[in-house]
């Protein structure tokens, strides 16, 4: 078992590979993600940019919960940005967006454009060179607030927690403590003001008003559909799939039968199964 290094360097992913992951975790986290689309209180003709925008879903969600809004969405990725717009295409959605390839760390937009601000798990803070968007958050930060219109909000959403194993809560405790868990780049020696759990502190440094932390829980509860139940282990998979070097070979071994669909002790077949994910919303009000 090794875990003596300080930093992690996450496999480079096909960009078919990671839209798979994303169409996964989506679903379920669906309801956190509605909820928090919810509370930031989109009105009829309001301004929207979604960024990282992905592929496309809380572009819909959002249209759902307001259909008058408009969203803009943007991405680096060529291949997010097809997938989102074939999505749009064929969803009964309707409403107005549109979609634009682009960098967070080169905004060209104007400055008073958006109401809203919308960033799910896009600005991570670390060494550029580990994969890190960028090495402070400030600079990103002072951009979004630019382009967004007095009295407009911006909200840092972040997955910041997740319980998949009921009943063995020392083995999930330590499968979420390997840097392997973490589908981004980790690094031990991250100053803990840019620990994402910190983002009030950054939306009060760049001078944003009435700073909010709320946090939002998708309930996962079976019993599962036959559908359902491979997309569970691939969910597994995203998170602890890579974690066997830092693990007990017991320990490793315990999660392999729990996270098998083909084992009889599959958790996602446990009679009166129950499971969440959380995620947290750090909003601020351009004065």
């Amino acid at each position: 078992m090794s875990n003596k290094n300080e930093e992690f360097r996450p496999e480079k992913l096909l960009p078919e590979e990671y839209i798979h992951r994303l169409e996964i975790f989506n679903g379920f986290a669906q309801e956190a993600i509605r909820q928090a689309i919810h509370h930031l209180g989109l009105f009829p003709g309001c301004e929207i940019l979604d960024i990282p925008c992905g592929i496309g879903k809380h572009a819909c969600w959002m249209l759902e919960e307001n259909e008058e809004a408009h969203v803009t969405g943007v991405d680096i990725s060529e291949e997010h940005l097809a997938y989102a717009k074939k999505l749009l295409n064929d969803s009964p959605v309707r409403g107005s967006i549109s979609l634009e390839q682009g960098d967070m760390t080169d905004l060209v937009f104007a400055d008073n454009t958006f109401d809203f601000v919308w960033c799910c798990n896009g600005l991570w803070v670390g060494d550029p060179a580990m994969g890190y968007l960028a090495s402070e958050p400030y600079q990103i930060l002072g951009e979004l607030k630019r382009i967004t219109k007095p009295g407009g909000k911006i909200a840092l959403i972040y997955s910041t927690n997740r319980k998949f194993l009921p009943g063995h809560p020392l083995l999930e405790s330590v499968l979420s403590a390997t840097f392997a868990c973490h589908y981004l780049p980790v690094n031990a020696k991250i100053s803990p003001e840019f620990n994402i759990m910190r983002a009030p502190l950054w939306l009060n440094n760049v001078g944003l008003e009435q700073v909010e932390a709320k946090s939002f829980v998708a309930d996962l509860q079976g019993p599962f559909s036959q559908e359902e139940l491979p997309k569970m282990a691939s969910m597994l998979d995203i998170f602890w799939g890579k974690a066997e070097g830092e693990i007990s070979p017991g320990m490793w071994k315990q999660y392999q039968s729990l996270s098998d669909p083909d084992s009889d002790d599959y958790i996602f077949r446990l009679e009166g199964y129950a499971g969440s994910i959380t995620y947290t919303m750090f909003t601020g009000v351009i004065a």
